[in-house]
């Protein structure tokens, strides 16, 4: 089974909204600066949610469901890859997990504006090892450039479409 989420929310352990569901927010900690220097501080503030943009949730007939999560980023691809990338992979990938403790995110990809004719996808590993490569590794994390304006973009491998359809592929 196949389902869709337009911003989810997965509630902080322990928030009134997080009883009975399947997964949740299990980042427990920030680093700010205090008075004092900086420190870790809780972060059990009762509206402590994560909410990716979509998230598509695969259910195979036998076994766990595995989540493929996109978010989008209104910068440039190499801001995305370079900033966001890092501090998106520890929200989504190592901070959402199932009640049982593991985690279900095999997938992150961020969602950039290009104005390139060319789509592409920043891929976090090397070949062989990226997402259109034979030894694909995971959680599958990058940035897909998608052009938001009317040009026309040449049909290539490196789509959205593309990336999702392997993806897809990938984790079936």
């Amino acid at each position: 089974m196949v389902e869709l989420y337009y911003e989810p929310d997965y509630w902080m352990v322990g928030h009134k909204n997080a009883f009975d569901q399947k997964y949740l927010n299990t980042e427990i900690r920030t680093f700010e600066q205090t008075s004092s220097g900086k420190v870790f501080k809780a972060s059990n503030h009762e509206n402590r949610r994560r909410a990716p943009d979509i998230v598509i949730e695969l259910t195979p007939p036998s076994g766990e469901s595995i989540l493929l999560v996109l978010d989008a980023k209104y910068s440039k691809m190499e801001t995305a890859y370079k900033e966001r990338l890092p501090e998106c992979a520890m929200k989504y990938v190592h901070g959402i997990h199932g009640v049982n403790g593991t985690s279900p995110v095999k997938a992150m990809i961020l969602i950039s504006p290009t104005q390139a004719t060319k789509a592409s996808l920043a891929d976090m590993h090397v070949s062989p090892y990226g997402l259109f490569d034979d030894k694909t590794v995971t959680p599958v994390l990058g940035v897909q450039g998608v052009q938001l304006n009317d040009q026309h973009i040449e049909n290539n491998d490196f789509t959205l479409r593309h990336t999702l359809e392997n993806l897809l592929d990938l984790m079936v």
